[in-house]
């Protein structure tokens, strides 16, 4: 996929390239001169937009944004954004972001796609590749930072790899299969509440505030048991269960039963081996921008251990707006970054009204002074040094975080 892509970026290819199989999920990738601009297909490509849509435009209502462009309209999505950007009712920086995730999620399912073909573990057939010529939305929206974006779904696929989840999409349904195995879990009453097989592993990591990978391994140990299962398509519950018996009810689809999701409890996010406890809304959110996926596992099992909720932010470029988004109670801010570095994160926190007055530590492995006063210039709080260890973790969170 790498190679292709910059091959058609030497050519300054300007149309679609389409990807597919006759039996599997079709993909289509739009190129301007060679740069990336828009993607479509592949599976649950409503739900992925409206995810995304909803994640990056949060006020708006995602269901009224329709009646915008005619049903008829080519590119219809993008000229949904057009429109939004049109009336000033999403910044341009939110626009590249949003296109840039819709993009890298495409991506990573034809990596995955292509990598399960390598291991002979897709039944789906060849993949086929067909460029059209000059076929484009006739205006530009946004240009997409293509070896960015490349890189950004090559890693989430290595991570998720890596995790041992190479043969489950993150576009499956998690679906209940024997609710007796469930019985005696510590987090058992939310499990039930959140797993009703209407969403697909990322649309329920988003609703709880996680990302598909961290929601994966929790549940994995439950799939492994049997007491979940991964459905291709949406497998609506039926029949209701109380979350105060755990046992099936006899409400069905009953709105007003016990069924409603607990909005203010999340899932803990540390691997399957660490404690099973429920984190919850009440309890200070924690961000950690740093492009270290490893920093930020770190933290994370520290902090969640301890009861706090985490968001790890690893893209620099994005980080703003995703902590503009989350509204955490403290951040943790690696300085050496590329692309944007911590000091001008920490000058662009310090001036967004939500966020100026939330404590902002400096993860650092060099400890000088000319980084310190730097630093402090620009508004941070405190430092803290690299490796991450749990108890100066949690020392510096008790100076200036009031639990």
């Amino acid at each position: 996929m790498k190679q292709l892509i910059e091959q058609l970026q030497t050519k300054l290819f300007t149309g679609k390239l389409n990807l597919g199989t006759r039996d599997g999920p079709t993909w289509t990738l739009y190129f301007r001169l060679g740069r990336l601009i828009w993607q479509a297909g592949g599976s649950n490509a409503d739900e992925r937009w409206r995810r995304y849509l909803s994640q990056y435009c949060p006020n708006l209502d995602v269901t009224k944004l329709e009646g915008l462009v005619s049903p008829q309209e080519n590119y219809r999505e993008y000229c949904i954004l057009a429109k939004l950007r049109e009336q000033k009712l999403i910044e341009q920086q939110q626009l590249v972001s949003l296109i840039t995730s819709l993009i890298a999620e495409v991506l990573f399912d034809i990596i995955q796609f292509v990598e399960a073909k390598k291991n002979g573990n897709n039944p789906a057939g060849q993949l086929s590749l067909t460029t059209v010529v000059g076929e484009v939305p006739g205006f530009l929206l946004a240009v997409i930072p293509t070896e960015e974006v490349l890189k950004q779904a090559t890693q989430a696929w290595q991570e998720w790899r890596d995790a041992g989840l190479a043969s489950y999409s993150p576009n499956l349904y998690p679906v209940i299969q024997k609710l007796e195995l469930l019985q005696g879990q510590a987090s058992s009453k939310l499990i039930i509440s959140l797993v009703d097989g209407t969403k697909t592993l990322r649309g329920l990591g988003q609703k709880i505030g996680r990302d598909a990978l961290a929601l994966t391994r929790v549940l994995m140990p439950l799939v492994k048991a049997g007491a979940i299962a991964f459905s291709p398509t949406p497998s609506p519950r039926k029949v209701g269960i109380s979350q105060e018996t755990g046992n099936p009810s006899s409400a069905v689809n009953n709105p007003n039963s016990s069924l409603k999701t607990e909005e203010k409890t999340v899932i803990q996010t540390a691997p399957p081996a660490a404690s099973k406890a429920i984190i919850n809304v009440s309890r200070p959110l924690v961000a950690c921008v740093d492009d270290s996926p490893t920093i930020c596992r770190s933290l994370e099992e520290i902090l969640s251990q301890q009861g706090y909720r985490f968001v790890g932010i690893q893209d620099s470029l994005t980080a703003v707006l995703k902590l503009i988004k989350s509204k955490p109670d403290f951040i943790f801010l690696d300085l050496l970054m590329p692309k944007v570095n911590g000091y001008e994160i920490c000058s662009q926190i310090r001036k967004t009204p939500s966020l100026k007055d939330v404590p902002v530590v400096i993860l650092t492995g060099k400890d000088g002074i000319v980084d310190r006063m730097r630093a402090k210039l620009v508004g941070a709080t405190d430092f803290l040094g690299k490796p991450v260890e749990s108890e100066k973790v949690l020392n510096v969170l008790h100076k200036y975080l009031s639990v």
